[in-house]
């Protein structure tokens, strides 16, 4: 048995390697942007790194929602914060979740956590783009993407507060926060989806190590009333 999980385990971290890398070649080589060639290349070469330094943080949280969603038997779930699906398109893979997807895929020139970024970007550009995302590009890969799973994936434009009506009362497993991770959002938002969970729901989220995520987290629930597992991932059962 414990040469088994080691193989799994190994086939686990290629699986995602290849995963990353599939996805960093794709924004990569995607050429829908307003930039300029080098500020384009500067984006998409920041995205790429993102994306590879977090390849350990991406495998904690596929292991923790798919270890939930077998245990406890889960059928759906919504993740709040797609960006290019890539946590959705492996739960397609190795679950049987039906998953509800919400995205705003727009700047958020007023969310203090991404002033870093506005700051990064020349001034005549901030007027149509200030992460470094192509937010339209972003979204096309994710719809592209989910066509395959047909209905097993519902894709709801907006941001997570503004859509929460949308969302049936005690229909879901889990909710997967990945959005906005500011604070006091991250709260806020994990208050207004808490009657969207079934009895025995799980709040999920990651980056943990964030100061801004942590404060919410814990004023949501009270420092040590919820669980961490690997190096960023939290959740909670209500």
């Amino acid at each position: 048995m414990v040469g088994m999980a080691a193989t799994a385990s190994k086939l686990l971290s290629v699986q995602t390697d290849i995963l990353c890398i599939h996805v960093a070649i794709s924004i990569w080589l995607d050429d829908h942007t307003h930039w300029s060639i080098n500020q384009r290349g500067h984006n998409r070469l920041h995205t790429v790194q993102r994306i590879i330094v977090h390849r350990r943080l991406l495998m904690d949280r596929y292991r923790v929602i798919e270890q939930l969603a077998k245990q406890h038997s889960w059928t759906h779930g919504l993740e709040l914060g797609v960006w290019l699906g890539v946590t959705t398109f492996w739960l397609m893979k190795h679950t049987d979740l039906d998953m509800t997807c919400v995205d705003a895929w727009e700047p958020q020139p007023d969310n203090p956590e991404y002033a870093w970024q506005y700051e990064s970007i020349p001034p005549d550009s901030r007027a149509t783009q200030f992460t470094p995302w192509d937010h339209a590009a972003n979204e096309l890969h994710f719809r592209s993407g989910a066509r395959e799973w047909g209905d097993r994936i519902t894709i709801i434009k907006g941001r997570a507060m503004n859509i929460s009506d949308q969302i049936e009362d005690h229909s879901l497993d889990f909710v997967f926060h990945d959005g906005d991770h500011s604070h006091p959002y991250v709260y806020y938002e994990i208050e207004r989806f808490r009657d969207k969970l079934k009895p025995g729901g799980f709040h999920i989220g990651d980056d943990h190590n964030w100061d801004t995520v942590r404060k919410s987290v814990q004023s949501a629930f009270g420092p040590g009333n919820y669980s961490i597992t690997g190096k960023d991932v939290w959740y909670k059962q209500i």
